[in-house]
């Protein structure tokens, strides 16, 4: 996938109006992205019904409702009615305590003299609500002059600006930061970052992003970093037009990026090989966009970049430098689909589950001739095949291979199966979302013998030391069950049941399992809606107790 070609997750919006075209229309998007059952219910509904639909006592209670409402239009008549399809006369933002307006106003896809059309009150709302400073967003719609309407878009501003500690790792190997971050700099939208972090590993670094997402009011948005490391530096910057809304047709943009660390290889938790790494790499892209129900999306890009390693004593190995120049092809396919949710991966806000499956192939060369240090082809593939039940159960799986091949054989093979299971239990004590993972990664990659995955702690699977396991194969599995114990406007706080399973190994699998539980402290008010994770976990074949801590869920 190219850069900034990803869909965009997003939340789903009330469609408002009481006219029949409103409600129609209204009928129509819902029933293609329903809020799943039990979460809140439509104020639309509410307000026409007169009361909330998880109250009815109709089996398909989300049917009678809609039909209900339109038959009701039908009887009562749209004389006065007001909504989709009328002028727009003018636009009231509220709320906002520190963002400017027309930094809210911008995001809108409609203005002043427009047709008031729900598709694009929608995805008006999911843009907003996509902003890590903004929380609730609702746009809805009151009389004007005749023929016209004022939109009134209500915002909520979020803790965007924060001095704070951070914690991360196991209580083995714990590593810590000093975060200071505004994600709304000046009310402007732009964001700054300053983080200081002792890594339990790697030791000292300190970086500071920048970033604006609508550099001087247009669509473009540029994105930089500086950072120092006491086992190297990274250096970025940015420059993109990403698909900031459906009906955009291009996206485009060009990065430079430096970045130098240390790497390090393991045999059964021991040290085996450390290298300098360093990669110097400039690339741009571009993209077309076209199709409704289906996005269709070709794409070029190009990429330069110049590898370079180097052993660090007393080890002696290190990976053999390279440069490449590649240019390739991309095409995807992709069905915008969206859903909103509570309480599966975060504590107290809408969540937004992106539902659409997506399919992308991506193919090119690297040629001596135009600078390359190899000639080979490379291809390939990402699946994406995501369901939503009308009971509310989301399994959300994805498949990706890679490989090169030259001399009439392949080279390097990567692929990486995963799926992911949720549901909220709304009839169980505590609401608990259920959260099953599955993953599978594997890899051979001759150009580089001494790849691997690891696994144990932070990588993978609790109850078990970091780096606990070692190689070619990995395969991770893990079931939760997440209770919400208290939900407040500011906080939310939760738990977690867990059991793990899993394995990395090179020729001959050995599994190996864990179970515990954990809290879970989520803080819907603040930016990201962050989580904090504190879990105590047994692995059940080595037989230890193992303490962890963590932003956001495991998975």
């Amino acid at each position: 996938m190219l850069p900034g070609v990803a869909a965009e997750p997003s939340r789903s919006a009330e469609v408002f109006g009481v006219n029949l075209k409103g409600i129609l229309l209204s009928s129509f998007i819902r029933s293609s992205s329903r809020s799943p059952e039990g979460s809140q219910p439509s104020p639309h509904l509410v307000s026409i019904c007169g009361k909330r639909c998880v109250e009815c006592k109709v089996r398909n209670w989300r049917q009678a409702c809609r039909w209900l409402c339109t038959a009701l239009v039908i009887v009562l008549g749209q004389s006065d009615g007001v909504g989709a399809g009328q002028v727009i006369g003018a636009i009231d933002i509220r709320g906002n305590t520190r963002t400017d307006s027309d930094i809210v106003q911008r995001e809108l896809l409609f203005e002043p003299g427009d047709t008031l059309s729900a598709t694009a009150v929608i995805e008006s709302e999911r843009i907003l609500r996509r902003l890590l400073f903004l929380g609730r967003v609702h746009i809805s719609s009151v009389a004007a002059a005749p023929g016209s309407v004022r939109v009134v878009v209500d915002v909520e501003d979020l803790y965007a600006r924060a001095l704070s500690p951070q914690l991360a790792g196991d209580i083995e190997e714990a590593s810590y930061a000093i975060v200071a971050v505004d994600y709304n700099l000046f009310g402007r939208g732009q964001y700054a970052r300053l983080t200081g972090f002792d890594d339990a590993r790697s030791g000292h670094r300190a970086t500071v992003h920048y970033g604006d997402p609508r550099l001087g009011g247009s669509h473009l948005r540029l994105a930089t970093q500086v950072g120092w490391a006491e086992e190297g530096h990274t250096l970025g910057l940015s420059l993109s037009q990403p698909f900031f809304a459906l009906a955009s047709s291009w996206a485009f943009g060009a990065s430079a990026a430096s970045h130098e660390a240390r790497s390090r290889l393991y045999n059964r938790g021991t040290l085996v090989a450390m290298y300098a790494d360093r990669i110097d790499v400039a690339s741009a892209w571009l993209v077309h966009s076209s199709g409704d129900q289906l996005k269709v999306r070709p794409g070029v890009q190009v990429s330069v970049s110049d590898n370079t390693f180097v052993a660090r004593s007393p080890y002696e190995y290190a990976p053999t430098p390279r440069r490449r120049v590649l240019t390739s092809l991309v095409f995807s396919l992709w069905r915008p689909r969206y859903v909103t949710d509570h309480f599966i991966k975060y504590l107290g806000t809408e969540e937004d589950f992106q539902v659409g499956s997506s399919a992308s192939v991506h193919a090119g060369v690297s040629s001596r001739t135009l600078g390359s240090d190899r000639d080979y082809l490379f291809a390939a593939i990402a699946l994406a095949p995501r369901f939503r039940s009308d009971s509310g159960w989301y399994l959300l799986t994805s498949f990706s291979a890679r490989s090169r091949w030259h001399a009439g054989r392949y080279e390097n093979l990567i692929s990486t199966i995963s799926a992911r299971i949720y549901k909220r239990l709304t009839r169980l004590p505590g609401t608990p979302a259920l959260a099953i993972r599955f993953n599978m990664d594997t890899l051979s990659r001759p150009e580089d013998r001494a790849s691997q995955y690891l696994l144990g702690g932070a990588s993978g699977l609790r109850g078990y030391l970091p780096r606990s396991y070692d190689g070619k194969r990995r395969l991770v599995t893990g079931f939760e069950l997440r209770p919400v114990f208290l939900r407040r406007t500011n906080w939310a706080l939760g738990g977690a049941l867990f059991a793990d399973a899993g394995g990395a190994w090179d020729s001959s699998a050995a599994l190996c399992s864990a179970v515990g539980a954990g809290f879970r402290l989520g803080l819907p008010r603040v930016y990201d809606n962050p989580v904090l994770r504190v879990d105590v976990a047994h692995g059940l074949r080595e037989g230890i107790w193992q303490f962890s801590f963590g932003l956001g869920q495991y998975f």
